[in-house]
């Protein structure tokens, strides 16, 4: 089942600094994430300046210039859900992108251990079996036949 954006009020917003106290990315987490980035408008975002000028307005700057979708429909500014996505994923992109970069590196860090011990286990194997295989020819040539 697909989540929509209306279930990311759930997701509750943290510190991403404190990634220490904080537990992984859970399933549920990432599926709101995803809804939430499918719910606003279809990037790529530029600001209004770097754009065209038919393009749909995501959010408008302090001073007056507008983030705008380059892909998105016009039309597209209308829907409520959208106009809210693009508000939430700007407030908290930060906090999501910093969590999901320090989840990757700890990704990262526990893939490289687990490769370590992998190429320990398999030097193991090829150093037992070296060692084996002379001294299963000998045995077999003293065996009664």
């Amino acid at each position: 089942m697909t989540r929509r954006f209306s279930d990311f009020e759930d997701l509750e917003l943290f510190d991403p600094m404190c990634m220490h106290r904080r537990s992984p990315v859970t399933d549920e987490e990432a599926e709101l994430l995803e809804a939430l980035c499918l719910t606003a408008m279809p990037g790529p975002l530029a600001v209004d300046d770097a754009a065209e000028g038919d393009n749909a307005v995501v959010a408008i700057l302090p001073d007056g210039r507008v983030i705008v979708s380059l892909s998105a429909p016009v039309e597209q500014t209308e829907d409520p859900d959208a106009v809210r996505a693009n508000a939430e994923l700007i407030c908290k992109a930060r906090h999501m992108l910093l969590r999901l970069l320090r989840e990757r590196r700890g990704w990262a860090r526990q893939r490289e251990e687990l490769l370590s011990k992998v190429r320990d286990l398999e030097a193991a194997l090829e150093a037992a079996i070296a060692t084996e295989q002379p001294s299963s020819a000998a045995s077999a040539r003293h065996r009664p036949r």
